[in-house]
Order: C-alpha cells, then sequence, then structure tokens
C-alpha cells in the first residue's frame, strides 16, 4: 500500500512539473545600422538611442515607442486580451530622440514577439513570419518590409549614400528651438519667425534652428510703477500678423501699447490707451474703453484718412455690462459692409446693460437686435450667437427672431456656419447638430479661432489619444495631435505649440 502511494505521489509530481516547463521565447541576434536613417527629415542618433532602430536578416526594423509611432502616424493599443493593436491613421506628434548616455552596442539580442498582434485589423501570425515582429529592450519593433510601408502608406527609400529614408503620409511637426523663453509672456508667429520675450527686457526673433542664435528686435522699457522690473509683454496675432503688446503706468494714469512685427523685424506702434481696435480690410473701427465708460466712444477709419465718429452719441459701445453691476471692456466687434455689430447701451434708459446693436456707418442709426442683455457674441453672415445662464441663443440678422438652439453649453465657438459648444456637464467637444462628442472622454482645455480654423485642445489623461483637433471652415478634421498642449498659435497656414510633457516646441503646417 505504501508502495502504490508513493508510486502515485512521483507520477503526481512529475505531471505538474511537465506542465509548467515555461517555453523558452526564441532569441536573435541583431545589430544597429550601418547606414544613416532619416524620419520625416530628422537624422537618427542610433549610437546614443535607448530605442534605436535595429537590423535583423538585413532588414531593418523600427520601434513601437509612443513617440516614435505618432510621429510616423501610427496609433497603437496594448492591452493582455488582445495584445499589440497598431493602426495606421492621420495622428501627430513631435519627435523625441531618446537619447541616452550610454553608446550602444553594434550587436544584441532581441526575442521574437509571443503576443498577439494585430496590424489595421489584420492578425499577423507572428510565428511563422519570415521577419517577425521581435521585442528589444521590452518595446517592440517592427520590420519595415516594403509590403509593412504600403500598409502603413510610407514611402520608403534606400540611397547609398543617404541610407535609409522614410516619409509618412501623416502631417508632421518639427522641434524648434526658443532659447531663453519665458512662459509667462507666450509667443508669436508670423514672416516665417518666432518671436517672444526672455523675461529680461528683450523681445527675440528666431526661426527656431538649433544652433541659431535669436536676433533681439525690441527692448521693453521698465514699468512705471515697479522696482525696476520690465514690462510685461503678451504676444497675439491678428490679421495674420505677428503683435504684442504691454501695459505702462497704473490702472487710471496708465495705457496699453500694441505693436505690429513687421517681416524686417522691426516693430511699428499701432495705437496706444484703453480702447478695442478691429481691422477689416481697408477699414478699422475703433471703441474707446477709458473708464468708467463714456458715450460716444465709436469711431471709424479708412486707411489714413482722419478717424470720424459713428453711431448714436448718446450710446455707450464696446463695453460688457450685466445688471449694470460690472463693467468689462469688450472685444466682440464685426463689420458686414458698412454696418457695424457691437455691445451697446444707452445711459439714459435707465439700466445699464449691454445688448448688441448694429451701426450704420453711413446713417449712424444704432438699431437693438438683441432683447436679452448679452455679455458675449459671435456672429456670422445670417445670425448672432450668444450664450446666456448655460443656453445657446440664435437671432437671426433679417427676421430679427430669437431661438434657442441648445441648452446646457459652458462656452462655444462659431466658425463660418459650424457651431461647436462645450457641453457643461462632461466638458466636451461637440458639433451643433451632432450627437457624439468629437473627442469622446477628453475635457476641453482650451478652444479657439485662429486663421480660419477651430482649435482645440484637450486635457492630457493617459487614456485620451488625442490633445489637439484643428477644424476647417468646412467642418472637416484637418489635424489629430497626441501632444498634451500648454500653449498653441496657428498662423499664416503653419501651427507652432509648446508641448505640456516636456515643453518643447513644435512647428509644421497645416
Amino acid at each position: 500500500m505504501k508502495r502504490a502511494t508513493l508510486l502515485w505521489i512521483t507520477v503526481f509530481i512529475l505531471c505538474l512539473t511537465l506542465q509548467v516547463k515555461p517555453v523558452l521565447a526564441e532569441t536573435v541576434k541583431v545589430s544597429l545600422p550601418g547606414f544613416p536613417v532619416t524620419l520625416n527629415e530628422v537624422t537618427v542618433n542610433n549610437d546614443y538611442r535607448q530605442y534605436p532602430l535595429i537590423v535583423y536578416k538585413d532588414i531593418t526594423y523600427f520601434p513601437m515607442t509612443y513617440y516614435d509611432c505618432r510621429f510616423l502616424g501610427l496609433e497603437t493599443n496594448w492591452s493582455t486580451e488582445q495584445g499589440l493593436e497598431i493602426t495606421s491613421t492621420d495622428i501627430t506628434g513631435g519627435y523625441r530622440d531618446y537619447l541616452g548616455k550610454v553608446k550602444n552596442k553594434q550587436t544584441d539580442t532581441a526575442v521574437r514577439a509571443a503576443f498577439p498582434v494585430t496590424m489595421n485589423g489584420k492578425a499577423i501570425e507572428n510565428s511563422t513570419e519570415a521577419y517577425p515582429l521581435l521585442t528589444f529592450r521590452n518595446v517592440t519593433y517592427f520590420p519595415i518590409t516594403r509590403e509593412l510601408g504600403e500598409t502603413f502608406g510610407w514611402d520608403c527609400q534606400f540611397d547609398r549614400d543617404k541610407g535609409l529614408i522614410i516619409c509618412s503620409g501623416n502631417a508632421v511637426v518639427h522641434e524648434v528651438y526658443l532659447p531663453g523663453y519665458h512662459p509667462e509672456y507666450g509667443f508669436t508667429t508670423g514672416n516665417s519667425y518666432f518671436y517672444y520675450s526672455g523675461g529680461d527686457g528683450k523681445i527675440y526673433q528666431t526661426q527656431g534652428g538649433k544652433l541659431e542664435e535669436p536676433a533681439e528686435i525690441y527692448r521693453l522699457p521698465k514699468w512705471t510703477y515697479g522696482n525696476g522690473e520690465f514690462v510685461r509683454p503678451r504676444f497675439y496675432v491678428e490679421n495674420g500678423k505677428p503683435c504684442f503688446s504691454y501695459h505702462q503706468g497704473g490702472a487710471v494714469m496708465g495705457a496699453d501699447y500694441y505693436f505690429e512685427i513687421k517681416p524686417d523685424g522691426t516693430c511699428r506702434e499701432k495705437y496706444s490707451g484703453y480702447l478695442t481696435v478691429k481691422q477689416f480690410g481697408d477699414w478699422s473701427v475703433t471703441a474707446r474703453q477709458f473708464g468708467p465708460p463714456t458715450s460716444g466712444n465709436l469711431s471709424v477709419q479708412y486707411r489714413e484718412q482722419e478717424p470720424k465718429s459713428v453711431g448714436d452719441p448718446a450710446y455707450v459701445y464696446g463695453w460688457s455690462v450685466i445688471d449694470s453691476q460690472s463693467y468689462s471692456p469688450s472685444k466682440d466687434i464685426y463689420l458686414m459692409g458698412k454696418e457695424i455689430y457691437i455691445l451697446a447701451f444707452n445711459p439714459a434708459n435707465g439700466k445699464n446693460e449691454s445688448r448688441v446693436h448694429r451701426v450704420n456707418m453711413d446713417t449712424n442709426q444704432v438699431t437693438q437686435m438683441t432683447t436679452e442683455a448679452v455679455d458675449h457674441f459671435q456672429m456670422n453672415t445670417d445670425s448672432i450667437y450668444y450664450l446666456k445662464e448655460a443656453n445657446l441663443y440664435r437671432t437671426g440678422l433679417q427676421d430679427g427672431v430669437t431661438e434657442t438652439v441648445k441648452t446646457g453649453v459652458q462656452s462655444f465657438c462659431l466658425l463660418d456656419k459650424q457651431v461647436y459648444y462645450v457641453d457643461a456637464q462632461d466638458s466636451q467637444l461637440y458639433k451643433l447638430g451632432w450627437e457624439d462628442s468629437l473627442n469622446p472622454g477628453a475635457k476641453v482645455k482650451s478652444l479657439k479661432i485662429e486663421d480660419g480654423y477651430l482649435i482645440c485642445s484637450f486635457s492630457s489623461e493617459k487614456f485620451i489619444p488625442y490633445k489637439l483637433l484643428i477644424f476647417n471652415a468646412d467642418g472637416n478634421l484637418v489635424w489629430k495631435g497626441s501632444d498634451g498642449i500648454k500653449d498653441v498659435i496657428l498662423n499664416q497656414g503653419v501651427i507652432t505649440y509648446q508641448s505640456e510633457e516636456d515643453g518643447r516646441f513644435f512647428s509644421g503646417k497645416i
């Protein structure tokens, strides 16, 4: 009996040992490329890169890191159930070099990937592939064969002198350098240059080259109310031109100064004071906004002619006022033909509340366009849109009828005929008339119109694939960015942004 029991225990242990015997992963020998590699015009430093391109069986292998994939228009997703999923899209991200301090060995070992892999929805049978996917330094590598290049829409060329050259079909951004950049002041672009301040009282101009020495183009004055510090510039774009402004003096006796940066680097003072000036072709419209608000403060100017006052002089123009409580300057000014649309109120009516008014430049006739008090509005050629108590309203220019077009709205932007809004409950981006979120699960960080595009940046949670979306005037999505955004400007067809993750600047054509 004891012998039988001992025999059964021996057999059980043997079976258990056979069941748990690990399957050794296939190890293969790889090497660094003996030729240059260029990805979207960026030369790869394989000698010191933590995840270099490698060569196996005379085929170059590409590392599927987060940044490398998005730089070349690939999205990746990993799960224990599905393994690695690779999809070629139009996503865009800045290149990161992953440089280390230790030089890579010329030869090393990698392992054949032993998990499920799909490419553009097609399962890869890695165990039978002549050029299988590999893992190297815990990163998946895939072979750059002609078939895979075509799958991803890449143009892969090999030149005897220039080596391997890969150009992806997605939009591409390249790193630009703004040495000494002061993050509180922002930056602007235009004329093929980048403009910024270093916090040292100087404004610089550069084309963003890594070894380029930025040129000083303007010296800021010291603040008259300070202790030796300089005034604080604010950079922006107006009608496609790079500009900056600053405030000098106190709140009452001081003034705002506005400058345009010309292509040769000279800075022209456009105007100064407390005012909003909007340029519409040859016409400029000015609302003087020195406090307290005064009536008859609207004027127009045609080219270099003398400015002339317009509208009913009894009205106050260009101020946002609700319940006669808070007064703030408004920059909402539109010109259509000879008619100006602007916030205004008549103090003689007793209760000071701003509403949208239309002012005829020739007859000076003033017409109230909205019955509700309004603190901000946007408009296109046929409608006025405004937000009040989380309700979005539309007033027709022809019939004057006001209707509620959406409730539960946090903010909105109007781009031609398209209305985009942020939902007050989930803080996600929607398009009026569409039910689904334009970026599911992503909370809006900023929303604005620039250069004829809608630009929306989102919070940088890891599970959000797109941190920046850009739509054109037709409502088409033209940009999907993976980098978190700290600041972004779009001007003259060029987008420039500062990454929230590492503070780097990237720029490229839209």
